[in-house]
Order: structure tokens, then sequence, then C-alpha cells
């Protein structure tokens, strides 16, 4: 009889005691076997899962160092980058951007910057109240500039502040910086005042200064703008100054019928005391462009016209101003029409005594005055 038979007659109850027993007997070895089997399999079961755990945490690990190494890596390579494009801009570009565009702190010559010149002849031309000094650039980068500017006007000193950048100046602080006087032709003394709500503008002849001028102690330092009846020679110009014992710090010159002389157009008759380092421009094609020696009307001319040839041939000073393209032209006409006409002024900035500038007044070639400043004394100043 088979072992499945037997289990087959255990379960219905039909083994003989005997065969029963030894079945019995049977299936408690296999479950003891199989319970050994079993112990076997969960111990190698549990050595597997804990392997497996170790080897995961391994996997993980090495993950998590491979990506930590690629993300050291890339900021490493960002930061590298980042370094560069700064320094690149500080050191490369920078420096790059200040070679490309107008550098006022170039130097031209031992002493003197490129700024120097065109500066000293632009605010002679320009600026009847002002005579230039110096300029101090600093570089600020990327082309631009801060600009210290030192001035005179004969009575006090003033340092005013420019900006230039990538080529041009500021524009409002450039108007700030050169005071462009518009001298009126009739040096009218104005009053305005408010009647019936209205502003209402008073015009008076200059017989307010001429009593003002006689209320001035005699040891005062006076400076004048003298307006002419008509223009005069530079010839006329130079005997009533002798005449008066006055001396000119700005002539503004007749051109035509001013239309070419908004900005009044000027120039000292006489020498300045103001040098300009010849190896700062073309002495040679500008002779008489400093005039430090220029004593006669002749000189006073050629001074003049010195001044609009040097600004007409400066490029990059005239690029950088407001208007400089404009200014150009008119220089260029101003140019055309004293060398048609020769040079002619209808009116003089002065410093004087009052009692000489009395004189003066009495003067029929003068037209009127107006007092602009006064010290106590020449020595004030």
């Amino acid at each position: 009889m088979g072992y499945k038979e037997k289990i087959q007659k255990y379960k219905d109850g039909t083994l003989s005691e005997d065969e029963r027993r030894d079945l019995e007997q049977e299936m408690e070895k296999i479950r003891e076997i199989s319970d050994y089997i079993y112990g076997l399999e969960l111990s190698e079961s549990a050595d597997f899962s804990g392997e497996r755990e170790k080897s995961t945490e391994e996997s993980l690990k090495n993950i998590r160092r491979s990506v930590s190494r690629r993300f050291l890596k890339a900021g490493v390579a960002t930061g590298a980058i980042v370094i560069a494009i700064v320094m690149f801009l500080i050191f490369g570009l920078s420096p790059l951007m200040n070679r490309i565009y107008y550098d006022p702190s170039e130097a031209a010559g031992e002493a003197s910057t490129v700024l120097d010149v065109p500066m000293h002849v632009f605010t002679e031309l320009h600026c009847v109240d002002q005579n230039y000094s110096y300029a101090l650039a600093k570089p600020e980068g990327f082309g631009s500039y801060s600009i210290k500017c030192g001035f005179s006007s004969g009575l006090q000193s003033s340092e005013e502040s420019l900006f230039l950048n990538k080529g041009k100046f500021d524009e409002d602080s450039f108007y700030d910086t050169f005071k462009l006087n518009h001298i009126t032709d009739d040096f009218e003394v104005t009053e305005t005042y408010i009647e019936n709500g209205k502003e209402v503008t008073e015009k008076r002849d200059d017989r307010f200064y001429v009593k003002e001028l006689a209320r001035l102690p005699e040891s005062a330092y006076v400076k004048c703008a003298v307006n002419f009846k008509k223009a005069l020679s530079l010839e006329e110009l130079r005997d009533i100054m002798d005449r008066n014992q006055v001396y000119g710090t700005r002539a503004i010159a007749a051109l035509g019928e001013r239309k070419i002389s908004a900005n009044h157009l000027g120039f000292i008759p006489g020498s300045s005391g103001n040098v300009l380092e010849k190896d700062a421009y073309d002495s040679k094609q500008y002779p008489y462009l400093c005039n430090t020696d220029a004593e006669t009307p002749k000189e006073w001319a050629l001074h003049f016209q010195n001044m609009l040839e040097y600004l007409l041939d400066s490029d990059d000073f005239m690029g950088a101003i407001p208007d400089g393209e404009l200014q150009k032209e008119q220089y260029k006409e101003a140019l055309a029409y004293i060398k048609k006409n020769g040079v002619k002024v209808y009116s003089l900035v002065t410093f004087a005594s009052p009692e000489n500038l009395r004189n003066m007044r009495k003067d029929s070639r003068v037209a009127n005055i107006s007092i602009m400043d006064v010290k106590v004394s020449e020595y004030s100043r």
C-alpha cells in the first residue's frame, strides 16, 4: 500500500493501530525536518536582507557623493565665470572704454591735459565773467569722469563740478559750470514788481549806476560792463582804454547783425597773464592762441581768430559739449565775418576805479554802463 493511500485511510480512520502509529511517527519526523529547514531559510533571508540594506545605503551614499561633486563642480565653474566677468568689466572693459571715449585726464605736454587748452579757449570766448584756471579729472570707470574745474572772475575764485560720460558732458553740469553770460545790447537797468496783480518790468537808463559810482570811495575796485554807441575798431578800443586807464577783461565782438553772436563771442583785449604750455597745442599753427604777449590791436585780432580756428579743429572737445556741432557752425560764420570785415567790438567788461569809470562814461563813444561787482579796494580781491 502506497504512502498516499495510507494517508487517505488515516484520514478515514480505517488504518490498523500499528499502521496508524507508524504513519504518525513518520509525520513527526517530517515536521521536525520541515521546522529545521524553515529555520535555515529564515536565517539566510535575514542575512540577505541585511546585505541588501547595506548595499542600498552604500548606493545612496555614492549617489549623494556624485551629486555633491557635480554641484560643487558646477558652483566652482559658475563662480569662476562670474569672477572672470567681473574682472573683465573692471580691468578689461572699463580701461577699453576709457581709451575709446574722450579721456580728459590724458596728458598733453608735461604739465597739461587734453582738456586744459580747449577749456581755456572756450571760457575766454564765451564766459565774460570767468577765466579758466584748472581742471582735475577723476576716472569713474567705463568712459565716465568727474571733473573739478577752477575759475577766477578777477574779484573772486570758484570751483565747479563737471561730468563727462562716454565722450559727452552732462548738459546740466556743463551749463552750471560755464556761465555763458548774455550781455544785453543796451545794458538797460530793469526793475520788476507786481502792480494790480500783474508783473510789471520798468526800464531805466544807466544814471542809477553813474550815481552809485559817485557814492563809492576812490579806493574801490569796480567790475563794469560798458556798451558802445556803435561798434569800435580795436584801435579805437585801445584808445578809449588808455585814455581812461581801464583794464579790459573781455571785449565782445561785433559780428554783423549779431545773429551769430547769440553767445556773445569775446576775447581778452591785451595780455591775459595765463600761460598756455606750448607743447599742449600746435603753437606753429596757432601762434597767437596764447595772448600773454598780445600788446597791439593787430595781435588781439589774431588772437581772437586763432581761438576760433583752434576750437574748430578740436573735434573731441567740441563733440563733448552740448550742441557742439551748432557751435562750430557759429565759429565758422564768425571766422568768415572777421576775415572779411575785421574785428570790431560793441561791449567791454573792465576793471577800474570809480573815478576812471565816471570819466569813461563821459566819452562820446560810450552808450551806457552797468556795474557788475565792487570790492572795497584792489587789494581785497
